[in-house]
């Protein structure tokens, strides 16, 4: 069994960051990072850094020294990430922060509030991540419209857990791997209702695709709508059928991504991926709009 207070390091993305910030070895070593003044008991060791490029096995507190020298999280630098793309402009991706998240909703609720007048009559957003962004934009209205936006939560679900007959009275349920959504009846029913969907990111795009499949028994198109802060490129290609509203409009390279509450762009999904050890019933939720 591997030992776990060790990890492997991914010695091409160490060397890649280090290239990216103009930091030498020196640098890493001595502290010595932009505006960062690094206390003798954090600085890391020449053997760990060359350890750590070599793919060898660290200590995890040496791992997140590491990583705070080269202005990342942890999990940028393990081996089991992928090494961090170059985009064509010869620059590497960002590492998402709140102002990103910030910048991306501000930019999406000028996308649904326009010469004063409100584009959308309700929205409809998802636990976790998507919620925290979900907040964000809606902040970014003038109170009086923020205050009177209703606001729903669907809920995932694992593919294999069954919902009980109350929460079928108040939920449709939306097949989507590796989870189910549910979403709530009372947003649906209402035709008329210009609906829109806000994800914190869209990657593979197949949550998107299957609700606007479903949506579409119930209304017209253009009065279902998608936005997210952060789309994968490749839900932008002309056989695709990307977001209507982007908060970043520069598309995202990868896949795979930090994010600002510390872990990559699956966060969520990958929850689901061990559905079959977790399958259960849920408690009958609370009325979820506002």
């Amino acid at each position: 069994m591997a030992d776990r207070r060790f990890v492997k390091c991914n010695g091409e993305a160490i060397t890649r960051l280090m290239d990216k910030h103009s930091l030498t070895n020196d640098d890493i070593t001595n502290g010595k990072t932009e505006d960062q003044r690094i206390k003798d008991d954090n600085k890391v060791s020449i053997d760990t850094l060359k350890r750590a490029i070599a793919g060898e096995p660290l200590r995890k507190r040496n791992v997140h020294k590491l990583a705070k020298a080269l202005h990342v999280m942890p999990e940028e630098i393990r081996q089991d990430c992928s090494p961090v793309p170059v985009a064509a402009s010869g620059k590497c991706p960002p590492v998402y922060t709140w102002e990103h998240l910030l910048t991306g909703a501000r930019n999406v609720a000028g996308e649904i509030y326009r010469d004063g007048e409100l584009q959308i009559d309700a929205v409809l957003t998802f636990p976790g991540p998507s919620s925290i962004f979900c907040g964000l934009v809606l902040t970014m209205l003038p109170l009086e419209v923020f205050m009177r936006i209703p606001a729903y939560t669907a809920m995932f679900v694992g593919s294999k857990t069954r919902i009980t007959s109350q929460q079928s009275e108040h939920f449709w349920m939306v097949k989507a791997q590796p989870f189910n959504v549910l979403v709530p009846k009372h947003l649906v029913e209402d035709r008329t209702k210009r609906i829109l969907v806000i994800d914190d990111t869209i990657l593979t795009g197949g949550t998107m695709e299957r609700m606007r499949k479903f949506f579409a028994k119930w209304r017209d198109s253009e009065n279902m709508k998608f936005a997210c802060c952060i789309c994968y490129e490749g839900r932008t290609l002309p056989t695709e059928n990307p977001p209507e509203i982007i908060g970043l409009p520069d598309l995202e390279i990868r896949q795979r991504f930090p994010m600002p509450w510390g872990r990559d762009s699956f966060c969520f999904e990958d929850a689901f991926r061990a559905d079959d050890a977790h399958s259960r019933k849920l408690p009958m939720p609370m009325k979820n709009s506002k």
